[in-house]
């Protein structure tokens, strides 16, 4: 079972935006990853611009509309037993057109 953590932070007030990001996700794994969307986790979180901090300065200070996702894949080798996470992370900064 995927679970994919995605952590932004956005100036833009969107009431469905976790929603639409948790969406668009679960269609992603499952076409890059073919993995099953009803066993796939996503956990949308948001966070405040002065919280995230990159280069030494908050992101406050620069506006962006930034994010990381964060994906961890287990899959067990049946002939083995034995479990394997595979751990991927990715971050964008885009600054604001607003």
């Amino acid at each position: 079972m995927p679970l994919i953590t995605v952590t932004y932070s956005s100036s833009r007030a969107m009431p469905s935006l976790k929603a639409d990001i948790a969406a668009a996700v679960t269609e992603l794994t499952a076409t890059i990853l073919h993995k099953d969307p009803k066993v796939t986790a996503i956990i949308v979180k948001s966070v405040d611009a002065a919280d995230w901090f990159a280069g030494g300065g908050s992101l406050a200070s620069i506006d962006p509309i930034t994010h990381w996702i964060e994906s961890r894949i287990t899959s067990k080798d049946c002939s083995s037993g034995h479990h394997t996470t595979i751990t991927r992370g990715c971050a964008y900064l885009t600054k604001s057109s607003t």
